[in-house]
This record gives C-alpha cells, sequence and structure tokens, in this order.
C-alpha cells in the first residue's frame, strides 16, 4: 500500500512539473521580444520577381512595426494571408524563432505567358495555369500572346487545366501547352517573342530571328518544332535569314518557305 501511494505521489510530482515547465515555456515565448524580420525566397534561383518592398508593406501594414513587439502579439495567420494574396507568391509561411526571428520564407509563381486580349487588356498565365492580373513591375523575358482574343480575364477559368489524352484542346489550353513547351525548350524559348492567335484559333510565331512562322494548330507540335529546328540549323544560315516572308509548317511533313 505505501509503495502504491508513494508512487502516485511521485507521479503527481512529476505531472507538476511537467506543467510548470510548460507553463514557463509559455510565459517565456508570450514574452519574447521581436529581434527582426528575415524574408526568404525559397525558389530565388529560378529568379527572384516579387518585390521585397511589397512584401515588407503587406507583413508591417499601416506603418506598423513590429521589432520590439511581443511575438505573441504579432498576428502570424492574418500575415500570411496577406502575403499569400499577393499575385507573384505562391506560398507563404510565417513563424518565429527562439532568437526571436520571425521568418518569413515565400515560394513564388512564375508567369510563362503575358496576353493582351483584344480590349488591351493585360495579364499573365503561370506554370500552373493559373491566371494572373495585370503585372505592372514584373518584366521578364517570356513570349507575348496577341491577336484574336476576345475575352476578359475574369471570364477565363481561375487555372487553365493540361488537356486530356484523346480530347481535342481548345485554344487556351493548347496557349498553356505551347508556353510549357518554349519553357523546357532553352533554344525556342529564346526565339519565340511573340504568339499571335489568328481568327481560326491557329497561331503564328513571331521568333527574335527569321520571318514570321505559320504555326497552324497545336497538334503535332513536336514535328513542327523538329523541321522547323532543322531549317533554323541547316537552312536559313546558307540561303539567309532575311530571304522568306514567312515559314509554314502547318501542314504534316512540310515546310513551305515563302520567298519576299
Amino acid at each position: 500500500m505505501m509503495r502504491k501511494i508513494l508512487r502516485l505521489a511521485a507521479l503527481a510530482v512529476i505531472c507538476c512539473y511537467f506543467l510548470l515547465v510548460g507553463r514557463f515555456a509559455r510565459d517565456m515565448r508570450e514574452a519574447r521580444l521581436c529581434t527582426d524580420i528575415r524574408i526568404t525566397v525559397t525558389d530565388s534561383l529560378k529568379g527572384t520577381l516579387v518585390r521585397m518592398q511589397d512584401i515588407r508593406n503587406l507583413i508591417e501594414p499601416n506603418e506598423v512595426h513590429y521589432i520590439g513587439m511581443p511575438l505573441s502579439s504579432i498576428p502570424l495567420l492574418d500575415m500570411e494571408q496577406r502575403i499569400r494574396a499577393y499575385p507573384l507568391v505562391k506560398q507563404a509561411d510565417v513563424y518565429s524563432t527562439s532568437d526571436g526571428v520571425l521568418h518569413v520564407e515565400i515560394g513564388q509563381r512564375f508567369p510563362i505567358l503575358r496576353i493582351i486580349n483584344a480590349y488591351q487588356e493585360h495579364f499573365y498565365i503561370d506554370e500552373e495555369g493559373r491566371v494572373l492580373s495585370h503585372l505592372p513591375h514584373f518584366s521578364a523575358h517570356i513570349p507575348v500572346v496577341t491577336g484574336e482574343i476576345r475575352v476578359h480575364p475574369a471570364d477565363l477559368p481561375a487555372v487553365i487545366r493540361r488537356q486530356k489524352p484523346g480530347v481535342s484542346p481548345d485554344c487556351w489550353q493548347s496557349l498553356f501547352e505551347l508556353a510549357l513547351f518554349l519553357q523546357k525548350d532553352p533554344f525556342w524559348k529564346a526565339q519565340i517573342q511573340e504568339i499571335h492567335v489568328l481568327d481560326n484559333q491557329e497561331f503564328r510565331l513571331i521568333p527574335s530571328m527569321g520571318p514570321p512562322i505559320i504555326f497552324g494548330p497545336w497538334e503535332d507540335a513536336r514535328d513542327k518544332f523538329d523541321r522547323l529546328f532543322t531549317l533554323y540549323r541547316k537552312g536559313l544560315p546558307a540561303v539567309g535569314w532575311d530571304k522568306y516572308r514567312s515559314i509554314n509548317v502547318k501542314y504534316k511533313g512540310q515546310i513551305i518557305c515563302t520567298k519576299k
């Protein structure tokens, strides 16, 4: 009996100890002051597209200053939500460490197409197919899409999905597939500056070198680019880059060059 009482007493002491330690740790956390704010762009090796000053304004809006304030009084969740609402931010994590530093880790969205519709509205599509609003400070080199685009960005789905095998893609799915192809191919990524959408929803490509390319629909795109690459590597350097008015790869197995 005495052994049982001693065991229960020891258990009670241990429980009290952990409760006191937990309360002490909580009190220490609540009393800890913010000593610094550090912003880290986790995918910065791919480029830094977000503006650090914009992120700082989101962290401390309305001239609020968190350094010197108790960490427990800083609304971390609200801060994350504000940062995630920034168009070029894909993911945001905000947390503090024992040294009082408030860490803000950001993952970015990378636009791969810039759209200028028939109403002169500018918007973007990122590498996940997400439609982004006009980004006035964005200046990365990506293809511009122009032509017969008679749709407002608000009328598009929030995310353009990749086409399913065996299903004929619509114009937006084709544009997205074309953009993904260009992003993965260094040569054509550097070459194709503009994608012009024709009234039949086919494409004309404007390269940095050589004449415009009548590309046609997205179907057989790999074969079309292979034919074009052969022409760029062997044909055009031999005859001259300004000899032709246009290059047509629309038809299967053919390259039709129209002289000026």
